[in-house]
């Protein structure tokens, strides 16, 4: 992606993904996600936007959980802040 990136005008900031190989694919979530991550986290500079596209909420729950994106609420703590950015 990012020998790509200087051939457009404006230059490529950010790319979207769906969970490759899950559905009809066959494989879990869980597995597309990891090793989607894992190939994403090598091969991309840190100023570039990736997303995970997916259309259920239940799989961006997902996403959130295996990336270790979401904060866990503890009780006591009070609400969520509303502020937090959660993709959906």
């Amino acid at each position: 992606m990012d020998e790509e990136r200087d051939g457009f005008a404006p230059p490529l900031r950010s790319v979207c993904f769906p969970l490759l190989g899950a559905g009809r694919g066959g494989l879990s979530p869980q597995t597309s996600v990891s090793a989607l991550w894992a190939a994403l986290a090598a091969g991309t500079e840190r100023e570039r936007d990736v997303h995970l596209v997916v259309r259920r909420p239940s799989l961006a729950d997902l996403v959130t959980d295996v990336l270790g994106a979401r904060r866990p609420h503890r009780a006591g703590d009070g609400p969520p802040d509303s502020k937090e950015t959660w993709h959906r």
